[in-house]
């Protein structure tokens, strides 16, 4: 499946580099990048492993998060009808469905939301290393600890996160394990000057419609792989970064960004939010200019 580009969007392609080391990639730490085949030498790229078979015969009795995606729906992430399943479950009933039947049957997406690793799958993160580029990490004294990260995303093809930010505004990383995942990403900086309402603590852009031949009103969010700029006229004024992210590859998305990610293919992959001492300059800037949003001054 792939993304059709869209007339009166400014689409940026994400930088593409072969090797680089933590420094360079946080520093600033302001613009996306793409690390190609940081993953080669993971456990997990070996052998066979990358498949959702493995998975499932690894992690089968494990309980997972699924959702669906509805652009009807304006919570976070487009993401609705939650439901834990087994891990074997999930890739026997959903992997194996296409974006071509989504008219009549669901196209779920697993994510471990509640349990991330190691707790999902103990035995998995001896396969799931963390990137060296995203291995030096700023401490934070012990004063958090999300159970849900580092966390597993699964899906078949089609499924998608649409436009979010992420919690406290934090940077991430994405490592994809299987398959590939497609980005579009809005920088803080632009979103801040063209982006009005509550997008900086809900992590989504909304806002209230009204139909000009019932006068009813609902409520809309901007859909970045379909959207409507009759709707939102002022996503014509940002830069929406663009790339794909392969197996092998690892993705770096910075602090405040609003995102969104398209699986083209079925795809495993793993990410979590991290602040790093190189990068620690920009994610205050952005938690100051939000005023706060989001809590971000928790995660400094």
């Amino acid at each position: 499946m792939t993304a059709r580009p869209q007339a009166g969007l400014n689409i940026v392609p994400i930088k593409v580099v072969d090797d680089i080391t933590p420094l360079d990639l946080y520093s600033p730490g302001d613009v996306p990048v793409i690390i190609k085949g940081a993953l080669n030498r993971h456990p997990l790229m070996q052998s066979n492993k990358n498949n959702p078979e493995y998975i499932a015969k690894l992690c089968g009795d494990a309980l997972i998060d699924t959702v669906i995606y509805s652009n009807n729906y304006t919570g976070w992430a487009g993401h609705k009808d939650e439901k834990l399943m087994r891990v074997d479950k999930f890739v026997r009933d959903h992997m194996s469905k296409k974006a071509a039947s989504s008219d009549t049957d669901e196209l779920r997406y697993a994510h471990s939301h509640t349990f991330g690793m190691p707790l999902l799958c103990p035995v998995l993160q001896h396969d799931l290393l963390v990137p060296a580029v995203a291995s030096k990490q700023l401490a934070s004294l012990g004063g958090f600890w999300n159970l849900g990260q580092p966390t597993i995303f699964m899906g078949p093809a089609g499924t998608r996160s649409e436009l979010h930010m992420d919690m406290y505004l934090l940077p991430f990383w994405l490592s994809v394990y299987f398959g590939r995942k497609k980005f579009r990403i809005i920088l803080f900086e632009d979103s801040s000057q063209h982006f009005e309402g509550d997008f900086m603590e809900s992590g989504r852009l909304r806002k209230t419609v009204k139909n000009p031949t019932t006068g009813q009103e609902r409520e809309v969010s901007f859909e970045v792989w379909s959207p409507n700029l009759n709707y939102f006229p002022e996503a014509s004024k940002v830069r929406i970064y663009e790339g794909d992210v392969n197996a092998g590859d690892v993705i770096y998305v910075p602090s405040g960004a609003l995102h969104g990610i398209l699986n083209t293919e079925d795809s495993f992959a793993a990410t979590t939010n991290e602040m790093f001492v190189p990068v620690l300059k920009h994610y205050i800037e952005v938690c100051v200019k939000s005023n706060f949003a989001n809590s971000c001054d928790e995660g400094l």
